[in-house]
């Protein structure tokens, strides 16, 4: 039983940085149109502020996801969900890392607005479906 608190912390960890990853994604998919709505800077202001949140959850998410990893033995994983998933993640990533570029990038140009919402809809998409399949990978198998 001396592995429990550590299993528990490890977990709580992986856990609490994607609740801020994927739910600070989610709240502001909710709340960026009723701030544009109002004018002025206010929904730039609030991408900066989550972003430096977002950015050292997701990087603590990938540390805790490979920690949980070396932590399992590979028979218990089942390692085609897990692939998926860890893609799913590097793409979530991706379209993060995108849409903050081109969102930081302030001269309009033809596309700006495409990219922003492909960028921002990728990563908040396969960070939700990449939730899900850790969920499966870690109650099913």
């Amino acid at each position: 039983m001396s592995w429990l608190p550590l299993f528990a912390i490890r977990r709580f960890i992986h856990v609490l940085a994607a609740s801020i990853w994927v739910g600070g994604q989610l709240v502001m998919v909710g709340l960026i149109p009723m701030m544009r709505a109002k004018g002025g800077d206010i929904a730039t202001a609030a991408g900066k502020a989550y972003n430096r949140l977002a950015w050292p959850a997701f990087a603590v998410l990938i540390a805790s996801g490979i920690w949980n990893i070396l932590s399992y033995s590979m028979q218990s994983l089942n390692i085609t969900i897990l692939s998926v998933k860890l893609v799913l993640v590097f793409f979530s990533g991706v379209g993060a890392a995108s849409h903050q570029i081109v969102a930081a990038h302030q001269e309009p140009f033809r596309g700006r607005t495409a990219i922003l919402a492909a960028g921002a809809t990728m990563s908040t998409v396969f960070a939700v479906v990449a939730m899900y399949l850790g969920l499966i990978v870690t109650t099913v198998f």
